[in-house]
């Protein structure tokens, strides 16, 4: 009447995964939380750009016409860096 060798194996495994050392796992940096914060954008960076629509009947109308669309452009692009400025981009 023996005990079978696969059970004393399985006692003995059994025992000796019982004295293992437990291991705690310690970050290698501390933690950092950040928390997303919503800014909002001024009403008057919202407001929709000016688009020009002159009438050009003249070589003369064409060149005002085309500083005019380019003074809108130009505020159009500042309105857009203002934004981005304000989203800290």
């Amino acid at each position: 009447m023996g005990i079978d060798l696969r059970v004393l194996l399985a006692i003995t495994l059994l025992a000796l995964a019982g004295c293992a050392p437990s291991v705690a796992v310690r970050p290698a940096a501390p933690l950092i939380v950040t928390h997303a914060q919503y800014i909002p954008i001024p009403a008057e960076l919202l407001a929709p750009c000016v688009q020009p629509t002159p009438t050009i009947k003249t070589w003369g109308d064409l060149a005002q016409a085309y500083l005019t669309v380019k003074a809108a452009l130009t505020g159009c692009a500042a309105q857009v860096q203002a934004i981005a400025k304000v989203q800290g981009k």
